[in-house]
C-alpha cells in the first residue's frame, strides 16, 4: 500500500503520469481508506487538467474524514473550485480551511491571491504579509506578493521583491514558475519564456498544473 503510493510520487517527478495512476489506483484499491493515496492522486489528477476527477477523489478524503487533512482539503478544494469557475465556493472553502486553521499556509496565500487579482488588493496585502510573517523561508509566498502588486499596478513594489526572489535561486533551488508568475504579472514575455524553459528543464512541480491554473491564461487563451 504505502509502497505503491510512493512509486507513484516517484512517477509523479518524471511526469509518468499513467504509470503514477496506476500506483495510485493500486495503492486506493489495496486500502480504501488511505486518505493521503487519495488527495495526492487528486493533485496527479490536476496536472493533467482532470479537475472533475480530481474534485471527486477531495470530496471522498472529506466525506471519509472531515479532519483526517483538515485545511489542506479544504484548501485544495477550494483551488479546485476556482479554476471551475466558481469563486464564491473557493473563498469559502478557503475561509473554512483558515476556520480550522488560522495559519494554514496554502489557504492563506489562495485566499490573499484571489483578493488581488478581484480588485481588493488590501485584503490580498493583509494576508500574503500574514503568511510571509509565519513562513519567512518560503519563496512561493514571495512571487505571490510581488504578483499581487503587481496585479494592484504597483510594478515598482513588484520588482523589488522580484529581485528578492531572483537572489534566492542563487542561494538555493526556487521552482522556477515562482519566476513565470511574477513576470507574467508584469507582462515581461520574454522573461517568462525563459523561466518556462527552465522549469520544463527541471521538471517543475507547479508546471504541470499551467493549463488549468487562471493565473496562466494569457499564455494559451
Amino acid at each position: 500500500m504505502a509502497h505503491a503510493a510512493l512509486a507513484a510520487i516517484s512517477f509523479i517527478l518524471e511526469w509518468d503520469w499513467e504509470a503514477a495512476e496506476r500506483s495510485f489506483k493500486r495503492a486506493i484499491e489495496l486500502d480504501p481508506g488511505y486518505l493521503w493515496a487519495r488527495h495526492a492522486f487528486a493533485l496527479a489528477l490536476v496536472s493533467q487538467g482532470r479537475l472533475d476527477e480530481a474534485f471527486s477523489q477531495l470530496q471522498s478524503v472529506k466525506q471519509r474524514d472531515p479532519l483526517a487533512l483538515g485545511s489542506t482539503t479544504q484548501a485544495d478544494l477550494g483551488l479546485l473550485l476556482l479554476w471551475q469557475g466558481d469563486t464564491e465556493g473557493a473563498v469559502r472553502s478557503w475561509r473554512e480551511a483558515l476556520d480550522l486553521s488560522p495559519t494554514h499556509y496554502s489557504s492563506l496565500l489562495n485566499l490573499g491571491g484571489y483578493h488581488c487579482r478581484s480588485g481588493e488588493p488590501e485584503q490580498g496585502y493583509a494576508l500574503l504579509e500574514q503568511a510571509r510573517t509565519i513562513y519567512p523561508e518560503t519563496p512561493h509566498v514571495l512571487a505571490e506578493q510581488a504578483t499581487c502588486y503587481a496585479a494592484a499596478g504597483r510594478p515598482i513594489e513588484a520588482r523589488r521583491l522580484l529581485e528578492e526572489l531572483e537572489q534566492w535561486t542563487l542561494r538555493e533551488y526556487v521552482d522556477p514558475m515562482n519566476l513565470v508568475v511574477v513576470h507574467l504579472a508584469l507582462g515581461q514575455d520574454d522573461e517568462v519564456f525563459a523561466w518556462l524553459e527552465r522549469a520544463y528543464e527541471k521538471r517543475a512541480s507547479l508546471m504541470p498544473a499551467i493549463g488549468s491554473d487562471p493565473r496562466f491564461e494569457r499564455l494559451y487563451g
